[in-house]
């Protein structure tokens, strides 16, 4: 395809902050090649009325899309997304719009890019015609999602790029300074503005911002009411942990959503670094961490994309960092182009290059994913390497929020959010012993201290109290399970829970309450599962589905039940769907092929709904 000099727009729909990080990326490789970017931002951002009217004009546009939950779209283009879904839309109403797609995903989930995929379809049904063939990237792929990216970003380039620019190479930026999208400010603490005692308090409730909108709302303020570990190490053969939190939020506002919340319900979290990690960032870059700063939106033409902030301003450095910067994620390649151009050393500097190159990718992985190392690690191995604060700022990604399915109701636990977690730990290959961002934040909050939040509404699951429920839960998949079980009524439908754990004595998380909620009325039927209990074969929830199956089949088939999964992604929801299939054969006498039909129409219905992370 010859390449014009349409303008081109670059929408992303980020859950963790890779695709945003991808669109910028993007976006600034085509505009050093020439191509007049026109908009950079979340779909949910543009303005979907100028949609015919851009594609009339001849403007492009290229979609970076995550998939979240079980195959959902991310909160960041839902408006969007229901907005193109609309059955009265005529089907050629984008007839002139031209578009490319590259999805994120990973491959253990069930439902493998999903949000691009879908969106690749339903743009095309509106008449939309693509430029590009759609990419799928796999982030546990080697070499991650870049294996797919780069030959994409070529194809892309031959349709965007002016025919002067032959540079198709996604990584080819040697030694470029990129301006960043911010400027941080140092501020005179003589002339009203806040001390650096009073800054690293306001760190609270409302959320700063240097976009026009901000997709996931305001945070808002709860306390800490409990913070208990309901796991017994002494009957585990690991030191796994779940913690039981309970957050205060009876004086949230109402429109936070938080005094209103159903089961179902996702709450986000916004961690902190831990202080060793925040010492170890001032110990390696010598920045002054009692200065007091403000952050404010670069207007340089050069570079795209809105930077969200976590704290309000201005505030001392060491807030800032603690609460904004994701110190110990894994730098992707876009970092190592950055570095680059700061390393002093000049065999520093060509091995940063090196990593940010297409021919460097195998030793990217290496060196940066299979083990495992953080951005401070990086700053380590490299001294030379030394930006100045806003270009290290840009450089590093914005610490995000942890998303949690809510185990409490509104019914049962008025005024608070309940959060079951598993703190995560494991070891390098390098054999350092990590701790999560979010499960050390969880590991030193104390009773009464502030935890930022905000409600999402969840889509996932959307429990239906006339039905039967049968519900498979294990671990703290069991979360939203509890928020329903809690918050229903004395129920004739025979409700049933799968829990499924190591062992009885060690993560049988909630035990006495599932007693106690059979004992009321509020479900019938409690199947275990414990995988560590006996010698020989390990036993899952979906082994007890499929002991179970004559009762199964006769609550789905007859009774119209539904079905409601939530745990880790990866075996569990897929071999749960494969013994619904297996149920559908051996107790309703269906083929193999009708029992798939009838467990993808279960999906359809919402008879069947996962929600999986």
């Amino acid at each position: 395809m010859t390449a014009d000099a349409s303008p081109v727009h670059v929408l992303y729909a980020t859950a963790t902050g890779t695709a945003e990080d991808v669109a910028q990326s993007l976006s600034e490789s085509l505009a050093a090649r020439g191509t007049l970017i026109k908009s950079c931002t979340t779909v949910d951002e543009y303005n979907i009325a100028s949609l015919p009217v851009h594609s009339s004009q001849g403007h492009r546009f290229i979609f970076i899309i995550a998939t979240c939950g079980d195959g959902e779209v991310p909160l960041s283009m839902r408006k969007f997304w229901h907005f193109i879904r609309r059955a009265d839309l005529p089907g050629g109403i984008l007839a002139e719009m031209r578009f490319a797609i590259f999805g994120l995903g990973d491959r253990a989930y069930v439902k493998f890019n999903a949000a691009a995929r879908k969106l690749h379809l339903r743009l095309q049904d509106l008449g939309a015609a693509p430029f590009a063939s759609l990419a799928l990237g796999d982030d546990s792929a080697q070499g991650g999602y870049d294996k797919e990216l780069m030959p994409w970003f070529a194809s892309v380039c031959q349709a965007v790029v002016p025919k002067s620019h032959t540079n198709t190479n996604y990584t080819d930026r040697r030694g470029e300074v990129i301006e960043p999208r911010i400027c941080v400010h140092l501020v005179d603490k003589g002339k009203g503005t806040l001390s650096g005692s009073a800054a690293t308090n306001i760190w609270k409730s409302g959320q700063a911002e240097l976009s026009d909108s901000i997709a996931v709302g305001d945070l808002h303020e709860s306390h800490v009411l409990k913070n208990d570990i309901i796991t017994d190490a002494a009957f585990l053969s690991d030191d796994k942990e779940v913690r039981h939190i309970e957050l205060d939020v009876s004086k949230a506002p109402a429109k936070s959503g938080l005094l209103d919340y159903i089961p179902g319900d996702i709450v986000h979290v916004m961690p902190r670094n831990r202080a060793s990690a925040v010492d170890a960032f001032f110990q390696l870059t010598g920045f002054d961490e009692n200065a007091v700063v403000r952050v404010e939106q670069s207007h340089t033409k050069k570079r795209f994309g809105s930077y969200t902030l976590n704290v309000q301003q201005p505030c001392v450095l060491r807030e800032f960092v603690s609460a904004q910067l994701d110190l110990s994620c894994m730098p992707r390649r876009r970092f190592f182009e950055r570095l680059a151009p700061f390393a002093a050393d000049a065999m520093q500097q060509e091995k940063l290059i090196e990593f940010a190159s297409a021919d460097g990718a195998d030793i990217l992985t290496q060196y940066a994913y299979r083990e495992k190392r953080t951005i401070l690690m990086v700053l380590r191995d490299f001294p030379s390497a030394r930006p100045p604060l806003d270009h290290l700022v840009d450089m590093i990604p914005v610490l995000k929020s942890r998303a949690f399915s809510i185990a409490s109701s509104q019914q049962a636990h008025a005024g608070q959010i309940h959060i079951c977690a598993s703190i995560v730990r494991y070891t390098t290959p390098l054999k350092f012993a990590r701790v999560g961002v979010c499960s050390s934040f969880f590991l030193n909050l104390g009773v009464g201290d502030v935890v930022p939040i905000f409600l999402e509404k969840g889509t996932s699951l959307r429990f239906k109290e006339s039905k039967p429920s049968i519900m498979l839960g294990p671990g703290t998949g069991v979360a939203p399970m509890r928020s329903f079980i809690s918050s229903s009524k004395p129920n004739v439908n025979g409700n049933t829970l799968f829990f499924g754990c190591r062992s009885r004595r060690g993560d049988f998380l909630y035990e006495k309450e599932w007693e106690q909620y059979q004992a009321s009325g509020q479900f019938s039927s409690l199947v275990t599962a414990f995988s560590r209990e006996r010698a020989g074969a390990k036993v899952y929830v979906q082994d007890k589905l499929l002991e179970e199956c004559e009762n199964i089949w006769t609550l789905v088939a007859k009774k119209e039940a539904h079905v409601y999964v939530a745990g880790a992604a990866g075996a569990m929801p897929k071999s749960v769907r494969l013994a619904l299939v297996e149920i559908c054969q051996r107790s309703g006498g269906l083929s193999e092929i009708e029992s798939n039909s009838y467990v993808r129409q279960m999906e359809v219905d919402g008879r069947l709904q996962m929600e999986c992370w």
